[in-house]
């Protein structure tokens, strides 16, 4: 356990922090070298996984401060940090040292090691014992110091996956839909009218969105995959940084795997709460004071996302059948390893019916990439090309279905085959507000026609043969 990597003067690294910030940057290249090769404008693809990190810290944090159980500690550290539980020189929370006096039939002061003074909390804290830097001269126990922002110190450790997962998830699906990543054949969201629950107020331009991408999901999703396997490699980093931190700890275990984690870790601190006997047994046989065996659990989650990131560069994406593909099995692969990981943890954290706040999440985020790999699989059974992996043994020239091929400096894309219909006569709606009609015989109050969407790669000039020369259709390069 390192949770201090390097220490310049008086300014401490802390490794939690570190190595989150090394598996982001590792993270941030993949997928900027990735956008680039799928024809993404780069700057747009290195602004979202910026603002991802922005929006993925404060929904991890904000996850943490209101599910994990320390809601009112952080108030009380605002409001009135006497309020928070005191624990005595040797890091024993109250309620514990008042059970264990009771058990001995002694008095609660004849148990604990009192203080009267700030300084020897201060010194106790500078031996690996978190006690707080204030003594409550009145009952002899040390307290934190007053910290109305302390729940916003995510450097210090306290942030949980899923929740930035979901944050930055959800910004990723409007700044994608915004800038159009991915999708520039398509429209412009301020572009299409809205009608319906779409004119209603407050909730009007979320519906609006989501009828956009409903309609043009394919940009979206191709984000979505090329996010996949950053995302399960910088959480190995961010994992291996909870192991130097000694958080996310396992449950007590006899086994090979099980790890000590020394005196002032958070598993001793538990352990010292609910095992006293069993530590004091420990010592006489080690004769050091660290916790009981406990499950490495957060090695379990860096080789679980280790072997989720090689099976997507390696397998998932060269077979790569639709968009949606690659982030669907993230969604499973990552949701089965946390669902059963969560089982060999003992840390504090939030619980609802047995479960883990992580549990809970991870089950409808694993049905909802069961059902886009159904889905997907089912209606597209080519293996196709997106640009950041080629598929495995397949040329792409020849075998392999291409989908659309967007350039970012191109103001019009050629779609697959099957779509250029479909998107014309979405354009056709956008434009007139109804269906197309026939160009022979106008309407009197119809706008004048507009172009056909054509193939840019269709040379000028070579237009559909039944067209002829009607002067609406002409390369819409020109």
């Amino acid at each position: 356990m390192y949770p201090t990597l390097l220490s310049i003067g008086d300014n401490d690294l802390p490794s939690y922090f570190t190595m989150i910030m090394v598996g982001y940057l590792l993270a941030l290249w993949l997928f900027v070298r990735d956008g680039k090769r799928q024809g993404m404008d780069p700057d747009d693809v290195l602004d979202l996984g910026l603002w991802c990190l922005v929006w993925g810290v404060i929904g991890a944090r904000l996850l943490h401060v209101f599910v994990d159980g320390f809601f009112m500690d952080y108030v009380h550290l605002c409001t009135d940090p006497m309020l928070v539980e005191g624990r005595d020189l040797l890091g024993r929370p109250a309620n514990e040292l008042q059970s264990m006096a009771d058990q001995a039939g002694i008095t609660f002061e004849a148990k604990a090691r009192l203080c009267t003074e700030s300084p020897q909390c201060l010194a106790a804290q500078e031996t690996g014992y978190d006690v707080g830097a204030i003594c409550n001269t009145d009952t002899g126990l040390c307290h934190p110091e007053q910290d109305c922002f302390r729940w916003a110190k995510f450097w210090a450790g306290g942030l949980t996956f899923y929740g930035g997962f979901i944050a930055a998830t959800l910004f990723s699906l409007y700044f994608a839909t915004r800038h159009r990543l991915g999708m520039l054949w398509a429209p412009r969201l301020d572009t299409l009218p809205r009608t319906g629950s779409a004119k209603a107020p407050l909730v009007g331009g979320l519906v609006h969105f989501f009828k956009y991408f409903r309609k043009f999901p394919e940009g979206i999703l191709a984000v979505a995959d090329m996010a996949a396997a950053p995302i399960a490699l910088a959480h190995a980093f961010g994992r291996f940084g909870c192991w130097l931190a000694g958080c996310c700890f396992g449950d007590i275990t006899n086994g090979p795997a099980g790890v000590h984690f020394p005196t002032g870790s958070l598993a001793y601190q538990l352990h010292r709460k609910e095992h006293l006997d069993a530590l004091k047994a420990q010592y006489g046989q080690l004769g050091e004071w660290v916790s009981l065996p406990v499950h490495p659990t957060q090695l379990y989650e860096v080789g679980a996302n280790l072997l989720i990131f090689l099976a997507i560069v390696l397998v998932i994406r060269r077979r790569k059948r639709f968009h949606g593909h690659t982030f669907g099995a993230l969604l499973v692969l990552y949701g089965l390893a946390r669902f059963f990981i969560e089982f060999f943890r003992a840390d504090l954290r939030g619980e609802l019916l047995g479960l883990s706040t992580s549990q809970l999440i991870a089950i409808p985020l694993l049905l909802l990439g069961a059902w886009i790999l159904f889905r997907g699989l089912k209606s597209a059974p080519e293996v196709i090309d997106d640009g950041a992996n080629p598929p495995l043994g397949r040329a792409i020239e020849d075998t392999v279905q291409r989908p659309r091929q967007v350039l970012w400096d191109d103001a019009i894309v050629a779609p697959t085959e099957g779509w250029l219909d479909a998107l014309n006569k979405t354009l056709h709606r956008i434009k007139h507000g109804k269906r197309p009609q026939d160009p022979a015989t106008p309407s009197a109050t119809s706008p004048a026609p507009q172009p056909d969407v054509m193939n840019p790669d269709e040379p000028a000039g070579q237009g559909d043969s039944q067209k002829g020369s009607d002067p609406d259709t002409h390369d819409p390069k020109g």
